[in-house]
């Protein structure tokens, strides 16, 4: 008979203890210690900084305060910290293609992040170009569910998926969605899709995430361009279906919100050209839009110079990256001009942005007639905004009435005007009474989904365009007021809901009996941790401890 080590004999007490004596499985909680509200960061402007930028000391405290969170909900301290968005050494750079693998991180570590129970996060690093055709490494992330949706004209076995294109996190590295413990939008769409069957492809964007090209220099994030996140979008789904062959291979849909719904519609606009042209590119993305069964745009940014201050600021300070012959200082005053360096060196959030520039009036920041007085801000509307063009549909635009970042009446305008050009193209248009700019993501979502879900089953739109008006049934539009906490930890589990940590009393007396080490105890604490009923993982427990240790 074989000779079996301590370690052996062990795994097969568990295996043992586990499987024939489930009334000796007893719960045993986790450590527990109190949970520290501060922050995970100890960010703070210096002194130079805040004279330089001229800064009061409350608009010291909100910014100081902002990053602080906003560091403290990135994973493994984001990108700066986090090896993943580190280049691989590349010889022909030069050569390389939009919508390239450069790197797979195929099964994700989600201890670090807050990701739905049932979900399987993977990451990617891949090709896209900016809008002047400069080759670009971005990043991107793929949520998959525990089980694909099945629909009835679904080609084969494959899952469907939503290219989903994220609103305004920022405009530097740290603030890629694929870096945040909540993937930025958190229950509000990644996961609650995942949860439903549908695998999420998400591109960051270019300039978020990995914030230099391979020879130093700085990629900017052309915030607002439409185009330029449609090729984000489309090359990122290119990128996973070579990474994950076989697996993403059948149709998709795109949906996006906020400045990612202007880059939803933007993206079938790009599909919409590419169907219509014969040319190479179009050859050459014919297996990436293949399957794309339409779009579905939330309160999408269709006018970038009506959102607000603080993105007209952001929307201008990457100008430059389009338009060489454009400066800061034809548009912004010198006090605009020193709190755009201040968020550059800081890195500053979407949240930032708006500590800084909607505090005071525009005028502080923008010279008068910055608009008028040069070509830069009609030439970009030209092309950036989408809207007034043909597109590949279906597409489904959803606006609430009181959104005060996005105009209901702007949206409206945007419509009309692509109604006009493509009058036989399907676009149905929801109207939703008294919502806000982020709520009508939850309040329409039945409205969404039904709408997906009969593109997906292959069922035929309408041509033309159609309006749905919306209200609630009680009239509530208040946006939640909770938020998740940043833990560290086992000893905060018990902040999740369903957390258990549970182990056999009897297995840790053999274990003890045949001279288990804490090393492998803890590998099966590891294990055990957060399973409801221990005897539900037999063996995998048992294969997993004679593997590792020997067997």
């Amino acid at each position: 008979m074989e000779n079996f080590s301590a370690s052996k004999l062990f795994g097969l007490a568990l295996f043992a203890s586990l499987s024939y004596l489930p009334s000796q499985v007893q719960g045993q909680a986790a450590p527990v210690a109190l949970l520290n509200t501060i922050y995970n960061s100890s960010f703070s402007l210096t002194p130079e900084q805040i004279s330089a930028a001229n800064l009061s000391d409350d608009i010291v405290f909100r910014v100081n305060t902002v990053i602080n969170a906003d560091r403290s909900g990135l994973a493994n301290g984001g990108p700066r910290e986090d090896d993943f968005y580190t280049l691989p050494g590349i010889h022909n750079a030069s050569q390389l293609k939009p919508g390239e693998v450069l790197k797979i991180q195929e099964v994700t570590d989600t201890f670090p992040f807050a990701i739905s129970a049932g979900t399987t996060l993977s990451r990617i690093l891949y090709t896209t170009e900016t809008l002047n055709g400069t080759v670009v490494p971005a990043s991107a992330f793929v949520l998959w569910p525990f089980a694909s949706r099945k629909f009835s004209a679904t080609n084969g076995s494959f899952a469907p998926v939503i290219l989903w294109t994220h609103g305004t996190s920022g405009f530097f590295a740290d603030a890629a969605p694929s870096a945040y413990r909540s993937l930025y939008y958190g229950d509000m769409m990644p996961f609650w899709l995942a949860q439903a069957g549908y695998t999420i492809v998400a591109p960051d964007y270019a300039g978020l995430g990995v914030g230099q090209s391979w020879d130093g220099s700085e990629i900017p994030h052309q915030y607002f361009a439409g185009p330029s996140g449609a090729r984000d979008a489309i090359f990122s789904l290119q990128a996973a279906r070579t990474a994950f062959k076989g697996r993403l291979d059948g149709k998709f849909a795109v949906m996006g919100h906020s400045q990612g719904g202007g880059v939803a519609w933007a993206t079938a606009e790009y599909v919409g050209q590419l169907q219509n042209k014969a040319g190479s590119l179009a050859k050459e993305l014919g297996d990436a839009i293949k399957g794309y069964v339409g779009t579905v745009a939330l309160a999408p940014v269709t006018k970038a110079w009506e959102v607000g201050t603080f993105a007209t600021v952001m929307a201008g300070m990457r100008l430059g990256s389009i338009f060489p012959d454009f400066s800061l200082d034809q548009w912004f005053t010198p006090a605009g001009i020193a709190r755009i360096d201040l968020i550059r060196e800081i890195q500053g959030t979407s949240s930032v942005a708006q500590q800084l520039f909607l505090n005071s009036p525009a005028s502080d920041f923008l010279k008068p007639g910055w608009y008028n007085g040069s070509h830069h801000a009609r030439s970009f509307e030209g092309f950036a905004n989408p809207g007034g063009r043909d597109f590949a549909g279906p597409l489904m635009v959803v606006q609430g009435t009181q959104d005060v970042f996005v105009s209901h009446d702007i949206t409206s305008a945007s419509v009309e005007a692509t109604c006009q050009i493509s009058p036989d193209n399907h676009l149905t248009y929801v109207v939703v009474d008294g919502y806000g700019h982020t709520p009508l993501i939850s309040a329409t979502r039945l409205t969404y989904i039904q709408w997906l879900e009969d593109r997906f089953s292959g069922k035929t739109a309408q041509s033309g365009c159609s309006q749905v008006n919306l209200e609630s049934v009680e009239g509530s539009a208040q946006a939640g007021h909770s938020f998740p906490q940043w833990t560290s930890g086992l000893e905060h589990s018990y902040l999740n809901v369903g957390s258990v940590y549970e182990m056999g009393v009897s297995c840790l007396r053999f274990s003890l009996f045949f001279g288990g080490t804490l090393a492998v105890w803890q590998d099966v604490v590891m294990i055990i941790n957060g399973l409801e009923y221990a005897g539900r993982i037999t063996v995998i427990v048992g294969y997993l401890i004679l593997s590792k240790h020997g067997a």
